[in-house]
């Protein structure tokens, strides 16, 4: 079901899912990938404040470096990274393993929402189409690629996959017809992958959040309204 929250919503958000789900939860380093704004930024709060080392990534290098220094080397690390652009993510996968080969969790949590009506063909941008699916599902996989094998080598040590979804894949709205999409081949792709590696150490979560405020220009939430 979709929940309408304020500005505050996301911390809210943050704050309730980790105190519910803490106990159960034996994951001691989490990468958390889009880290530096709503939802992501409040995950990562809320993780360290529950004595998770969190691996913060981000675009944006100045909010990195705030976010260590506001939490101490000792709770936090950070990785810049832009997620569209797929050719730099394997590399950083090799780097982040090799620093931190004691990694037990996987967070993705970025994603970009455009406004796309067809009805209106003279406002579609293909680029922006082609950035929207690229970000939002087709970064998901490729950063995923690279992970199986690192976690499958702990063996016995649990270690997880965490995406962050929308309800829009399951219940799409108009203006946002081709974010739907993208959240609909990620869902999909998440209960392929959840069997996929049913038999080994590696858990898949798909985490549906109630909507957030953006102060995104593009924010389509007002249809849901």
């Amino acid at each position: 079901m979709l929940m309408d929250v304020d500005s505050r919503g996301s911390t809210f958000y943050a704050s309730f899912t980790i105190c519910c789900c803490i106990m159960s939860f034996p994951y001691k380093k989490v990468l958390l990938i889009g880290a530096t704004s709503g939802i992501g930024r409040d995950l990562a709060t809320s993780f360290i404040q529950h004595d998770r080392f969190v691996i913060a990534v981000g675009r944006r290098q100045e909010k990195l470096n705030a976010f260590v220094q506001e939490h101490g080397a000792d709770k936090a690390a950070a990785f810049q990274l832009d997620t569209s652009q797929l050719d730099k993510i394997p590399l950083f996968v090799k780097q982040v393993t090799q620093r931190h080969p004691d990694l037990d969790c996987f967070f993705v949590n970025s994603g970009i929402q455009r406004r796309s009506v067809f009805s209106e063909p003279e406002a579609i941008n293909m680029a922006v189409i082609a950035e929207e699916m690229n970000v939002n599902y087709i970064s998901y996989v490729a950063l995923t690629k690279d992970f199986p094998p690192f976690f499958q080598s702990k063996k016995d040590t649990p270690t997880s996959f965490i995406y962050t979804s929308s309800n829009l894949a399951l219940v799409p709205i108009l203006r946002c017809s081709n974010y739907c999409a993208s959240k609909a081949a990620l869902h999909h792709w998440i209960l392929c992958l959840r069997e996929q590696l049913k038999e080994t150490n590696i858990r898949v979560v798909e985490v549906f959040p109630p909507i957030v405020e953006s102060n995104s220009p593009f924010s389509c939430h007002e249809d849901i309204r």
